[in-house]
């Protein structure tokens, strides 16, 4: 079940110029592009139905699309060639769906693929199954649910091994009814993968993945002092407050991308399909999920009560849930739609019924809230209908709202910063890049409460003859230079021990001027004046590509290997020396 072995990527931030220019493997002439099930689809009479969802377990950005399966006869005739399914569109973040009329015979899987195209250019990715992975059957006018198919890079030291998995579907035939309901099907006559004897080597290995996550969506710091990580898989990596380290999972193999806590010690995560999940303090997970359709983007507690953000396709929801009655039923409270708006706010003149509608059908992207001195905003991410997820940028619609009761108004002035993120023991404000930046990266700032105004952390340093220096003049002989300016990207947030001391990973990006050949730096800097200049500590991180500061963290320095394995280190002196906490399982 395992593929060739290659370095691991040196960070998750990937640059989608390079990754699209990557040449093309193979040639759609190869195989048999198959349509996807439609509902003007029309079986032929030695067709049968192939479904299957592929979840993406690794940091990699770009979901896997193609899925091919090579038939048993293929070297019979060089009319026969491999079948290609194509995920629909919209693509469903880390996790895909496919469902196509298969011409009857047996089968193994080939391989899973991201194919992305953007304008000329187009970033692929295979990944290849061996024969152990299993064969299957279609039958002429019958459905073949082939389960779930994980993509999961092993770790092994500092390499990873391309790792394929497969589980069946515990309803078969679930995805089929979701995503195609037109399509009517015997829930009792479908078929999956040939028996064979790896069923408990195949348990054993998703068990063992499952519990060694290599990435991480979000963290979380909960009421009680502990960080919970949002792991793949379903599953909940939880730093106590004393430092030990716990794990958990909710019955669901989709990311996860909210979580939390109350002083209780209630939980609550949600994430992909719309999957929630309840555990009262002490007790244990109960499934309170919404309709498929749903992807949790926000959870709150409420007196005694959930709250949750959902987002559809052109729809946002604010649901609430009394839990501590024991009535386990959502209410709505307010919802947005890109066309008319939130439905508490009176809609513009000319907006009403009746009159013409000055918008545009758009589809929701995200949904990000952040709390600015005393106001609270929410931005809702939008794109047209017909825009790429993967590539295109989304237009942020900015609204204030008050309290628990989520009362949505239109804000007299709206903030140039889209989100505040902790880094250690302050907060920071992040700016999108604008149309006009050199570098296409958000800028992240120190809000000032002296003064009331937001002072952008320098991205640069200036240096003498290759030494960083404070100064502006360079000694040369009898007389100054001015000193170079070098730039560098922060690899993540910056991590303040104070109002103005803080320790940052960062990147110089290298140029060979001959070859062209482009290299990076990293090295770990540090500031006393809250981010205005960098000094270099002269220290090293764990790994290279252990960078990822953990910010809810105030007592030390704490980075992961998040996107390369599930390692946590901690530094108590600044990074001159790192303590391993957490690491990853050699299985």
């Amino acid at each position: 079940m395992q593929g060739a072995s290659s370095e691991f990527r040196t960070g998750i931030t990937f640059s989608f110029t390079v990754l699209l220019a990557l040449l093309l493997s193979g040639c759609a002439g190869q195989v048999n592009m198959l349509p996807t099930l439609s509902e003007q689809t029309r079986l032929q009479a030695d067709q049968g139905i192939v479904v299957a969802r592929v979840i993406n377990a690794s940091a990699y950005p770009l979901p896997f699309n193609h899925l091919t399966i090579t038939p048993e006869n293929l070297n019979e005739s060089g009319q026969i060639k491999p079948e290609r399914l194509v995920a629909p569109y919209p693509l469903a973040d880390s996790s895909t769906v496919f469902s196509s009329p298969v011409t009857a015979g047996s089968y193994s899987l080939s391989s899973i693929r991201a194919f992305h195209s953007q304008g000329e250019y187009w970033y692929s990715r295979f990944v290849s199954a061996d024969a152990r992975f299993g064969t299957f059957e279609v039958i002429p006018g019958q459905v073949t649910d082939l389960g779930t198919i994980i993509y999961y890079p092993k770790s092994q030291e500092d390499k990873y091994i391309d790792t394929l998995l497969r589980l069946p579907e515990p309803e078969p035939g679930e995805v089929l009814a979701k995503y195609f309901p037109f399509y009517p099907f015997d829930p009792g006559v479908i078929r999956g993968w040939d028996g064979d004897d790896y069923d408990e080597e195949r348990e054993s290995l998703y068990v063992s993945a499952a519990q060694n996550p290599v990435t991480y969506q979000g963290s979380y710091l909960a009421p009680d002092g502990s960080i919970y990580f949002l792991a793949k898989l379903g599953v909940i990596i939880k730093r106590t407050a004393g430092g030990d380290w716990e794990l958990d999972a909710v019955d669901t193999n989709l990311d996860l991308t909210a979580i939390a806590q109350n002083d209780r010690g209630d939980l609550v995560v949600g994430g992909g399909e719309g999957r929630l999940f309840w555990k009262p303090a002490g007790g244990a997970w109960r499934d309170i999920s919404l309709h498929h359709s749903h992807r949790i983007e926000e959870l709150f507690f409420h007196g005694g009560g959930i709250d949750v953000l959902a987002k559809q396709q052109t729809k946002l929801s604010v649901l609430r849930m009394n839990v501590s009655r024991g009535e386990l039923q959502w209410q709505e409270l307010d919802h947005y739609t890109p066309l008319q708006g939130w439905q508490s706010m009176p809609r513009p003149e000319e907006e009403k019924p009746g009159k013409k509608q000055p918008r545009k059908p758009r589809k929701i992207s995200g949904v990000t809230l952040s709390a600015i001195a005393d106001e609270t905003y929410i931005t809702v991410h939008t794109l047209s209908m017909r825009q790429d997820p993967v590539f295109s940028n989304s237009k942020p619609e900015v609204f204030g709202y008050r309290g628990d009761n989520w009362q949505v108004y239109m804000p007299e002035s709206k903030p140039d910063i889209s989100a505040i993120v902790q880094a250690g023991a302050i907060k920071l404000g992040i700016r999108q890049a604008g149309f006009w930046s050199w570098t296409g990266r958000p800028s992240y700032l120190r809000y000032v409460e002296s003064s009331g105004q937001w002072e952008e952390i320098a991205t640069f340093v200036l240096r003498c003859d290759g030494q960083i220096t404070h100064d502006r003049d360079c000694p040369q002989g009898d007389k100054a230079v001015r000193s170079k300016r070098h730039s560098f990207s922060l690899r993540t947030v910056p991590w303040f021990k104070n109002e103005l001391q803080a320790i940052a990973a960062v990147a110089f990006a290298n140029v060979n001027i001959w070859t062209g050949e482009r290299s990076s730096d990293t090295r770990l800097l540090s500031t006393d004046d809250g981010g205005k200049s960098w000094s270099d500590t002269g220290h090293s991180l764990p790994k290279p590509y252990c960078y990822s500061v953990v910010p809810q963290v105030v007592d030390r320095l704490m980075v992961s290997c998040n996107g390369a394995s599930g390692d946590f280190y901690e530094s108590l002196d600044n990074g001159a020396s790192w303590q391993h906490v957490r690491q990853h399982e050699n299985f």
